[in-house]
């Protein structure tokens, strides 16, 4: 690992867990019947962990884009899209049809969505309207219709209305995991940009100096070690500074005080 001046060593580098697409996923329907109820449940949840995920983050956050990747206001405005997608396969099972409504694997309407431009606000009601219609229909169904079956058109198997469900709470749980991704990842970018303006706070007459530059270099483990000290260092500075201002007050006496204040609102 390269050194920087005042910062402290990582130790060996972390691997980050590649994260598997959803189209490489295989599933196992096997769940039984009598868990109906918790798989409705984590679909009924969604709308609310995915309000509490992006509770909070500036526009600027939600609209930012890893590369050519979907932000975190677009993988919310995907799983707006996928309702109707539920919705259909939903009927499709109430119509005895031998297969699924198919999926549109290009994601078109995410792509062509522009939800960049869109508020957060708006997406998340949207979604919640629309999810909590399916979670209506799907607390009605009885043991005999959650058992009824259909080919799922990608996957070439035969599903069952809990399986469905299942399917869709792991879809949703996908892009929710992103989302978190994404905002560790735009978390330790802002940090690391704390840290280089740190370095130029304590070398302001260098501008870009070299230690600023070497951060640059760093890799991403490296630069979240240097943040942290940095951030460390600032704190110290912070109580070093109000330890002493609180030193100077216990030195002056109760009548001083008084007449300070006294001073302060003639002035």
């Amino acid at each position: 690992m390269r050194s920087v001046p005042g910062a402290v060593a990582t130790g060996p580098r972390t691997k980050m867990i590649d994260r598997m697409q959803w189209i490489k996923r295989q599933f196992s329907f096997d769940l039984p019947l009598g868990i109906y109820a918790n798989v409705v449940e984590r679909v009924r949840g969604t709308p609310a962990r995915l309000e509490d995920l992006t509770r909070g983050l500036s526009r600027e956050i939600l609209t930012l884009r890893d590369g050519d990747q979907w932000s975190i206001q677009e993988q919310a405005g995907h799983l707006l899209d996928l309702e109707p997608l539920g919705m259909n396969r939903l009927d499709d099972f109430e119509a005895g049809r031998e297969t699924l409504a198919a999926a549109d694997m290009q994601n078109r309407k995410t792509h062509e969505g522009n939800y960049n431009v869109n508020t957060i606000e708006n997406i998340l009601a949207a979604f919640r309207k629309e999810r909590m219609e399916f979670v209506r229909r799907l607390d009605a169904y009885d043991e005999a219709f959650v058992q009824r079956t259909a080919l799922h058109p990608r996957l070439k198997v035969k599903i069952r209305v809990i399986d469905l469900v299942f399917f869709i709470a792991e879809h949703d749980d996908h892009h929710l995991a992103r989302i978190s991704e994404l905002k560790r990842l735009f978390g330790a970018q802002r940090e690391r940009q704390r840290a280089i303006s740190s370095v130029e706070m304590y070398n302001p007459s260098q501008g870009s100096n070299p230690m600023a530059q070497e951060l640059n270099n760093l890799s991403r483990t490296e630069r979240d070690t240097v943040a942290d000290h940095f951030r460390n260092e600032l704190m110290k500075e912070s109580l070093r500074k109000a330890e002493e201002i609180r030193r100077g007050l216990e030195g002056r006496k109760h009548s001083d005080s008084t007449v300070l204040v006294s001073e302060d609102r003639k002035r």
